[in-house]
This record gives C-alpha cells, structure tokens and sequence, in this order.
C-alpha cells in the first residue's frame, strides 16, 4: 500500500524545497541558486501563501494560493488566484496535484475566498475535470508599419513615475467605471494598486486626458526587444465603440517609444480587432471555479474574464 499524501501550508525548508522543485519549469535561464534567490526576494511570490504535498516529509507537489478580490454584480467577494502548481516529474499521473487543490481550495474557502481563478498551459480539460471553466480570451500582436508615427497621429501622454502617486486615484476610477458593467471583475483596492505599481516598475504609463485632471483612458506598457506588451488599459465606457481614436493613439505611443511591434491581453472589441489582429490565446488561459455553492459560475462570468489585464496575472 502506497504512503498516502499528506498537503498543508508550506514550512519554510518546505517552500524551499518547493523553489527548487519548480526550477526545472520556470527556472529560464537562471542558475539553481540564483533563481532561489529571486523567488524569495520576489514582492509577487511573497504575496501567495504556499501548500505543498509530502510523501515521507519529501516535497513532491506544490501550488501558491494569490489574494484576489472580485466584484460580482457591485459586490465585494474575497477570492484566490491559484499560480505555479507543479509535481516532481517522477511523481506525475498519480492524481497528487489534484489532491493538493482540493485540500488548497477548501482551506481558501474556510479563511473566506468564494471564487478561484487560474491561468491554464496546459489541456484546459484537467482542471475542468476540477470544477473549473474556461473563459474565452484574446491576444493581439502586430507589426508597426513604416508609416507609424505618423506624422499629425495622436498619442498619448507620458505618466512619469513621480506622477502616479498623484494620479492614483484618477487611474483607479478610470479602471472601475470601465469595469462596473461586467458580471464579474478583479476589484483593485488601494493596497493592490500600491502592489501592481510596484509589480515590474519599468513598465511605462501613458494617459488620454480628458477635462481638467480627468483621463478618457490609460494604458501601461512593457517595452521589451523593441516590442510593446499591454499589460494593463482601461477607456471611459462612454467613449462610442465606433470611435477609435483611443486604440490609434495606443500604436502611435508605442512607435514613437520605439516599438516595431504591439501585443498583449486585449478584450474582443472592434478596435482590439482592427488595431491589434486579435486571436484567441492559446496559453494562459483563465478559468474560474465557485468555491461556494451558492455562487454559480455562469457564463456571463466566462466572457466577462477575457477582460483580465496581464499585470494581474500571478
């Protein structure tokens, strides 16, 4: 008779050995010990509480569990977002990663969370055969042209670093109203926008003004290899879907930073189609499952999650 798995929250010689275990998936190109290292200094890693699975106190399975809020229907429910699951290769099909989420899930229900959110890589059918559903999502990339910048062409305002505190709140209200309508939304209260202004602190923000210190729009960016990554946006929901002026402005900032191509998470609009040559995302892909009964994960839910932004991906 096989040892059975024993899942809790990780010790700290247990989150360690969890490190190491992951590294042979996510290590890149870092060294053993340097990837430890990045791992625990990490402000994104330090936020997750970790479980692991042990057979004879051996770590062969872990997962970190993400603080996330939602807002569903202007309600504000506690939630998770569930990042990093792996098993030690010669410990795969023995259904332990299962086992460990089922254990993760309940404990994350008892401390509150109702809703689970994780972004599959692999055959979505796994974690479905779990409870979760898969949401539709999208991704754009293409080429800058050579007209572009163009002259006469808007673009949008640089938000320099010393900036943000002050336009925190303006950032904030833009990324609410433009999310208030649908089923389901990653709420953002003061101490997560301080922890995704602090999340990849290169990235670049640009705004669309408006009246006075109003923003129309926002958008940040990550400039890597002379590409642009949308990591985050958000525009006023009173700006006509027709109107494209916003999404013209996004290209033409990105070629005048320097970019000869434009990407990321975008939601399946006309402009996200027209501007971006959006496609449904093969990797990545979010699903959500109920962790209460009383909540039905509807799907309303499932095209309101293609609007989850990449900074918040854990």
């Amino acid at each position: 008779m096989s040892d059975p798995l024993v899942c809790h929250v990780a010790e700290n010689d247990e989150l360690l050995a969890a490190y190491r275990n992951v590294h042979e998936v996510w290590g890149g190109d870092l060294a053993l010990e340097e990837y430890l290292r990045w791992r625990l200094g990490s402000l994104q890693h330090r936020r997750a509480r970790w479980y692991v699975g042990c057979l004879k106190r051996q770590v062969v399975t872990s997962l970190g569990c993400y603080p996330l809020e939602f807002r569903i229907a202007g309600r504000i429910v506690a939630g998770i977002a569930i990042g990093a699951v792996h098993t030690r290769p010669e410990f795969r099909r023995r259904g332990y990663a299962g086992e460990l989420m089922a254990y993760a899930e309940d404990d994350q229900l008892a401390r509150g969370a109702v809703v689970s959110l994780l972004y599959s890589d692999i055959d979505p059918d796994y974690y479905a055969r779990m409870g979760y559903r898969l949401c539709p999502a999208w991704q754009g990339d293409i080429a800058l042209g050579p007209g572009e910048p163009a002259a006469g062409s808007p673009s949008l305002e640089p938000i320099e670093r010393d900036d943000r505190d002050r336009l925190l709140p303006i950032l904030s209200e833009r990324y609410d109203s433009a999310h208030a309508g649908l089923a389901i939304s990653i709420h953002r209260d003061r101490q997560y926008w301080d922890y995704l202004l602090q999340k990849d602190p290169s990235d670049r923000f640009y705004g669309w003004p408006g009246s006075g210190e109003g923003l129309l729009g926002y958008v940040r960016l990550r400039l890597v290899d002379r590409h642009a990554f949308i990591q985050d946006v958000a525009l006023d929901v009173a700006i006509p879907p027709e109107d494209d002026s916003f999404w013209r402005a996004v290209r033409q900032t990105a070629a005048v930073a320097g970019a000869d191509h434009i990407g990321g998470w975008l939601p399946d609009t006309p402009g996200g189609r027209r501007y971006f040559g959006l496609a449904p995302r093969r990797s990545q892909l979010p699903m959500l499952k109920s962790l209460d009964q009383r909540l039905a994960i509807g799907d309303e839910f499932l095209t309101a999650a293609g609007h989850f932004h990449e900074i918040d991906h854990v």
